[in-house]
């Protein structure tokens, strides 16, 4: 049993109050019925419309705790918000360059009236869903710039499936994106969701997929996670973005660094995680994050203020040319770095690389000018 009730005081508070004496007991506002499902979930369902049923999320429970209460004023604005979307038939919002319509279907089906969402701009789609589900999800656009509510970008997918979306956005199964005069279209196949490059514009981790499908002479199904095709279809992340910290990516980054590290000589060792880069020599253990190109030494991150030089272009083996990202030549240029930290010019990172390294590298690699 849920070791919480509910009681208003003074028509503004939903107080959370520890019980195990009482179960949960429901708000009714006009036709709505609040419940509280957990100290960061309430339902609201109608009455009447027996097939609308929402959920809706609070950001944390750290929240609740330290206040212990969740405002009732919140709630009764979100109802009245979405009864103006059923008295209207029609809502529209906008986020990031993309329109977003909801707008009630002419027919109905077993379970109640069907609804059409439809985004056009930077991001282009149209899907049939319920009346729960259009309404579930314009609150959920509701509540996104919401301090007290809304989810940060990285919430933003717990937040979609707590809200029973998810159904909602696998039904999407193709849907343009566009993105400083880049063209790719999002598409889901067999549960598994793809992105195919048709116009690099100024992406340019578009242009470094294409020129790398140039290279080996065949066009690229790109794989994206569920949760990165959900924050590219809500546009809380641009193309750019996703693209550049998806999996693909970090492969491919993986590999290039790969045929450049094979070329060359240094002193060390070098090992490939999952998602970084992990070198050994006589400064300490060097990390890179292949997500962002990042750099850390013995812990402690690295500051490149200028990127090593790394060409725009790179021959790998087996790929031939592939024209580099900026996010690409840094993961390279920081890789270059940890294996011959020697060969730096840039004074400020110099100085960076002397403060973090291991005591004994600074007396017994380390050349007089470093000292300078």
């Amino acid at each position: 049993m849920f070791p919480y009730y509910v009681v208003a005081e003074e028509g503004w508070l939903l107080v959370l109050r520890r019980s195990l004496r009482f179960p949960p007991r429901p708000l009714r506002y006009g036709e709505w019925i609040i419940e509280l499902v957990s100290p960061t979930i309430c339902r609201i369902r109608h009455e009447s419309l027996r097939h609308v049923e929402i959920m809706f999320t609070y950001r944390s429970l750290r929240s609740l705790i330290l206040r212990n209460e969740i405002t009732v004023r919140g709630l009764i604005e979100r109802i009245e918000f979405l009864e103006d979307i059923l008295a209207e038939g029609y809502y529209h919002t906008g986020l990031h360059g993309t329109l977003y319509e909801f707008m009630r279907m002419a027919y109905s089906d077993e379970e109640g009236e069907r609804w059409l969402v439809k985004a056009s701009g930077d991001v282009d789609f149209q899907v049939e869903c319920s009346t729960s589900e259009a309404l579930s999800l314009a609150l959920l656009f509701n509540d996104i710039f919401d301090p007290d509510v809304g989810p940060s970008p990285g919430e933003i997918y717990k937040f979609t499936a707590d809200r029973g979306l998810l159904p909602l956005f696998r039904r999407i199964e193709r849907a343009m994106l566009k993105h400083e005069g880049a063209r790719c279209l999002l598409v889901r196949e067999e549960n598994e969701y793809y992105l195919i490059p048709e116009r690099a514009g100024r992406c340019e981790e578009l242009e470094t997929l294409m020129s790398l499908a140039d290279s080996i002479g065949t066009s690229l199904h790109v794989p994206i996670s569920e949760e990165g095709s959900v924050r590219i279809l809500l546009s809380i992340q641009d193309l750019s973005s996703v693209l550049s910290s998806s999996d693909f990516m970090v492969e491919l980054r993986k590999f290039l660094i790969h045929s450049v590290v094979s070329r060359m000589k240094f002193r060390g060792e070098v090992k490939y995680g999952r998602r970084r880069i992990v070198i050994r020599n006589s400064y300490g253990t060097w990390k890179i994050d292949l997500r962002n190109g990042s750099l850390t030494l013995n812990h402690y991150s690295l500051c490149i203020s200028e990127t090593p030089d790394v060409p725009g272009l790179i021959k790998a083996s087996d790929l031939g040319l592939v024209r580099l990202d900026r996010t690409t030549s840094r993961a390279i240029g920081a890789v270059l770095v940890a294996l011959k930290p020697h060969t730096v010019r840039d004074p400020i990172l110099r100085r960076q690389i002397r403060r973090r390294s291991v005591p004994s590298s600074l007396t017994s690699s380390w050349t007089s000018p470093w000292n300078r």
